[in-house]
This record gives structure tokens, C-alpha cells and sequence, in this order.
């Protein structure tokens, strides 16, 4: 069977599959250098007083931001332990 891939790559001839293989290594290697850089960048932020990465760009804070719990979360919590109320309906606003 013979596969055609753009470039006119012709894949079913060793010499095909050899240049397919070179250009996944590449692109694998690039990925690797794309989350070196990522990695570096998130390591250079500095920590704020909840010792949370600060963008230095936008000032903001990394990370999923705290919810806010409902004021009688407590009564709620226990009604959803023992059932008598879904996680959905707690969290409706």
C-alpha cells in the first residue's frame, strides 16, 4: 500500500519512513525545548506572602484561585454527608 504524505513524502519506501522518523524526533525535541523554557520561566517568578508565583508581566497570581464557600457551608456540608442534598444544589447560587 502506498501512502503519500504532504511534501510528496513517500512513506512505504525506507527512505520515507527514515525522513517520517527524523521529523517526529524533531518535533519531539522541540516540545522538550518549548516546556525547558516554560519551566524556567515558572521558576524565575517570584513568591508573593502565600508563597504563590506572582507574574512579574501582570502581577498576577498562578494557580486555581480559592472559592468561596457558601456562608452556611457547615449546615450544608452535614446535609450532604448524610444525603439529604446534592453537591449540586449546594453549589447554586
Amino acid at each position: 500500500m502506498d501512502i503519500f504524505l504532504p511534501n510528496n513524502l513517500f512513506v512505504s519506501v525506507s527512505s520515507g519512513e527514515f525522513m517520517l522518523t527524523i521529523f517526529g524526533a524533531m518535533a519531539q525535541l522541540e516540545r522538550s525545548y518549548i516546556l525547558d523554557r516554560q519551566k524556567e520561566g515558572i521558576d524565575a517568578m517570584p513568591l508573593n506572602k502565600f508563597e504563590k508565583k506572582v507574574s512579574l508581566k501582570t502581577g498576577r497570581q498562578s494557580g486555581r484561585p480559592k472559592i468561596e464557600y457558601p456562608i452556611d457551608w457547615e449546615i450544608e456540608y452535614k446535609r450532604w454527608i448524610n444525603k439529604e442534598q446534592t453537591a449540586k444544589l449546594l453549589w447554586k447560587d
